[in-house]
Parts: C-alpha cells; structure tokens; sequence
C-alpha cells in the first residue's frame, strides 16, 4: 500500500473519531444543562437563547401577494395586508366584520380573567407549525413567526372577548 492510501485511511479515521467525539461532547453538554436547570437556569436560558438566534436568522423574509419584505416595517405592512385580505368588513366583501361575529357568552365568570401580551405572544410562539390553518385561514408558522409583534393587538380582542362575555362564532368552529 503506497503512502497517500495510507494518508486517506488515517484521515477518514481521525475524522470519525472527531466526529464522535463532537457528539458525545455535545450529549454530554446537553445532559449537563438538564441536570443542572433547577441550580443554574442561566445555563440553559443562555443555549436556548443561542439556538433560537441561530433559528430566527433563516427566515428574515417574508412574501405576501408577490411582495416580498425583510425589514420589520415592511414585514408589518405586509401581515397588516394579509390581514385585511382575510378580515373585511361587511360593507366591502362577503366576509362579515369581527363584530357582527360577536355572540353573547353565558358565561359570566370570564370577565375576571385578564391576558398579557406575554401570555399570547408565548402561546403564538409556542404553537405546533405542523398543523393546518384555523377558519381564518393563517398559517401557524406566521403566528409563530409574528408572535411578539401581533400579541398586543390579539390580546386586546382577546381580553375585550372575555370581558364583554361576546366571542367570534369562527372560534367555536375551530378545531
């Protein structure tokens, strides 16, 4: 056997051991922020933070309607737009408006829960992307992507929902 075959089958073995080597170091990592989450929670925040940053730079688009947007702004224009093509007005479309889907709740207890945003936008965020759309026709995914700038706005109809004892008929239709 001449010295480069030799080179190559050294190599592709160092390589595998360096490989295995990565993963076992990295379970063994992981197995140490699961241990230690109740002592040291920062450990765990902190590679939860890392692995969420690297995951939010691969989708910093997105398109509506041939219009695509990368900046927040125009992310916002383009959602607020999307937004309007689903919810009408009855004056404009055959979608009726959000308040004439209000019906009176039977339920007076509700009135005395109030949301955070914090709470929605964790809930949005937390949604399973592997589903199908709701009646309203928007995907989990941009939900989830838009969590924390569409809370505010989803708690307040939220809140107003609970403490006015109305809810849109469309969510008792949801699965």
């Amino acid at each position: 056997m001449n010295r480069s075959a030799t080179r190559k089958r050294k190599l592709r073995s160092l390589t595998q051991q360096t490989k295995r080597l990565i993963r076992r170091k990295h379970q063994e990592y992981l197995a140490k922020i699961e241990s230690s989450f109740s002592v040291n929670p920062k450990l765990f925040w902190s590679y939860h933070k890392a692995i969420l940053r690297h995951r939010a730079n691969l989708h910093h688009e997105i398109t509506f309607d041939g219009v695509t947007s990368k900046s927040a702004k125009d992310k916002a224009t383009l959602f607020n737009a999307y937004l309007s093509s689903v919810f009408r007005s009855p004056s404009t479309g055959s979608k009726s408006g959000i308040c004439d889907l209000l019906q009176p709740l039977e339920i007076e207890e509700l009135s005395n829960i109030t949301l955070n945003a914090e709470e929605v936008a964790r809930s949005l965020y937390n949604l399973d992307t592997s589903k199908a759309c709701g009646p309203d026709g928007i995907p989990t995914r941009l939900l989830q992507e838009c969590s924390i700038q569409i809370a505010p706005s989803i708690c307040e109809l939220f809140n107003h929902s609970l403490h006015t004892g109305q809810i849109p008929s469309e969510w008792k239709s949801a699965n």
